[in-house]
C-alpha cells in the first residue's frame, strides 16, 4: 500500500469520524488518478447519484459545469485543477439536474510523495442536510440532533417555521434565550423584513436547497444581526432557520495585556511565547482551544508550524509543510488582512483538513504579520465551537500577534 492510499485511507477514517454515526452510512468511494491526470473509480458507482454520472464528472468540465452548482462551480473547478497538477485538494459542493434534489458532495485528494501516485475520496453527503435524516442522539432531543452541518453544536438557535404562513413551530432553547420566541407567533415579529428576503431566500431554496446571508432581529436583550443558514424541509412543509449569531465573541473586546506583556517578556523561546499567549486567553474568556504559529518562507515554498492548547494535545512541535493551499497562500493572493474560517469541515483548503479537522478545530482567526512587503509570521486562534469568530475579534487578535512578533524577533537572536 502506498503512502497517498494510506493517507487518503487515513482521511476516510477521520471524515466519517468526525461526524459520528452519521457517517456510517454515506456512500463513498475512493478514486485513483490515471497517468493523464483523469481521475477514475476503483469502486462501483455511488447508487444515491441518480442518473448523475460520477465518473464524467470528475473527468469531463463540460459535464461538470451542467450539474454543479453555479455557485460552487469555481470552488469545484479549482479542486479539480488542483487534482490534475497533482496537489492536495479538498471541496464540498452541490450537484444536480435542474428541477431535482441537489446532492451535497465532497472530494479528497493527495498525491503520493515519492510518485507519481494521487488517490481520493469521493462521498454523497446529502443525508448530513437533510435534518430529518440525522440519526437521533441518546439524549433525544429534536432540537438539537436535527441542527444543520456545521452547525451541529446544540448552542446555535434553530427556529422551525411553517412553509406557508411563517409561523413559528418549534424553536431550540438556544433560540428561546437569543430571541424570546413563542411558538405559533409569526417569524417576521422577530425578524421584521424577512418578507422582504422572501423572494431570494424562494429562489435560493428552489434552485441551490439552501439559503446564507445575515438576517436582523429582535432579540431578548435588543437588536442583534445574525449569520443564517435556511433549508427546507419537504416533508413537514416547514422551513429550518440555523442562526449563528454574528456577536460570538470568544475574544474580549478590552481584554487586558499587561499580564500578556509580562508573561512575553519573561519567556525563553518560542513554545513559552505561544504559551503565553494562550494561557492570556484563558484568562479572559476560556474558549479558545488552541493557537498556532506558523513561519512564513515563500521563497522556499514552505512554513513552519508550531502550537499549543488542548486542541493540538501535548502540543504541536515545529512542523514543516508546504506553502502552497496554506492560509498564508490565500493571505497573499487575495491580500487579505485577517482569514476566519467559520466551519473548518465545509472548507475546501487543503491545509484545513490536515492540520485542523482531525483535531476537532470547527473554527479559526487567522492574523498575519508582514515585515515590509514580506509575510513573515500568521497567527492562528483556534476554537472547537463553529462560527466562533467575528470582525470584533480582529483588533485584539492583531495586538496579540503584533506583541508576539516583537518577542519572536528578541528570542531568534538569542538562540
Amino acid at each position: 500500500m502506498n503512502d497517498a492510499f494510506a493517507r487518503i485511507s487515513s482521511l476516510t477514517a477521520t471524515f466519517l469520524s468526525l461526524l459520528g454515526g452519521a457517517g456510517a452510512s454515506l456512500p463513498v468511494a475512493l478514486w485513483h488518478r490515471d497517468v493523464e491526470g483523469r481521475p477514475f473509480f476503483l469502486h462501483s458507482k455511488i447508487s444515491s447519484l441518480g442518473d448523475m454520472d460520477a465518473d464524467l464528472l470528475l473527468r469531463d468540465p463540460e459535464y461538470a459545469l451542467g450539474v454543479v452548482k453555479a455557485a460552487d462551480s469555481q470552488a469545484f473547478l479549482e479542486a479539480m485543477r488542483r487534482v490534475r497538477e497533482g496537489c492536495p485538494a479538498a471541496v464540498l459542493f452541490a450537484a444536480g439536474f435542474p428541477g431535482e434534489e441537489a446532492r451535497r458532495l465532497a472530494l479528497f485528494g493527495t498525491p503520493e510523495s515519492n510518485g507519481p501516485g494521487y488517490w481520493g475520496l469521493f462521498a454523497d453527503c446529502t443525508s448530513l442536510f437533510r435534518p430529518e435524516g440525522r440519526p437521533s442522539s441518546s439524549s433525544s432531543s429534536s432540537s438539537s440532533s436535527s441542527s444543520l452541518p456545521g452547525a451541529v453544536s446544540p448552542e446555535l438557535p434553530l427556529v422551525r417555521i411553517g412553509l406557508g404562513d411563517l409561523r413559528v413551530r418549534s424553536a431550540n432553547p438556544a433560540a428561546h434565550a437569543l430571541l424570546g420566541i413563542d411558538e405559533g407567533q409569526p417569524f417576521t415579529a422577530y425578524c421584521p423584513l424577512f418578507c422582504e428576503k422572501g423572494e431570494a431566500i424562494r429562489e435560493a431554496l428552489l434552485f441551490d436547497g439552501v439559503w446564507e446571508g445575515s438576517l436582523a432581529l429582535r432579540g431578548a436583550q435588543g437588536d442583534v444581526t445574525c449569520k443564517a443558514r435556511i433549508r427546507p424541509l419537504q416533508r413537514e412543509r416547514l422551513i429550518e432557520v440555523c442562526l449563528h449569531p454574528a456577536a460570538f465573541p470568544l475574544l474580549q473586546k478590552h481584554c487586558s495585556f499587561t499580564r500578556l506583556k509580562a508573561a512575553l517578556e519573561e519567556a525563553p523561546d518560542e513554545r513559552r511565547l505561544l504559551e503565553a499567549v494562550f494561557e492570556h486567553q484563558q484568562s479572559e474568556n476560556g474558549k479558545v482551544g488552541g493557537v498556532l504559529l506558523s513561519r512564513i518562507f515563500q521563497r522556499s515554498n514552505r512554513i513552519v508550524a508550531s502550537a499549543v492548547g488542548p486542541l493540538f494535545g501535548d502540543g504541536l512541535p515545529p512542523s514543516e509543510y508546504s506553502y502552497a493551499g496554506t492560509i498564508a497562500d490565500d493571505i497573499v493572493k487575495e491580500g487579505l488582512t485577517c482569514l476566519i474560517e467559520e466551519e473548518t469541515v465545509r472548507s475546501t483548503r487543503p491545509v484545513d483538513w490536515v492540520i485542523y479537522v482531525p483535531r476537532g478545530i470547527s473554527s479559526y482567526c487567522a492574523v498575519p504579520f508582514f515585515r515590509g512587503n514580506r509575510l513573515d509570521l500568521v497567527l492562528v486562534f483556534c476554537s472547537r465551537h463553529p462560527h466562533a469568530f467575528g470582525e470584533s475579534d480582529i483588533p485584539v487578535c492583531r495586538e496579540i500577534l503584533r506583541l508576539l512578533a516583537e518577542h519572536i524577533r528578541r528570542v531568534d537572536e538569542i538562540g
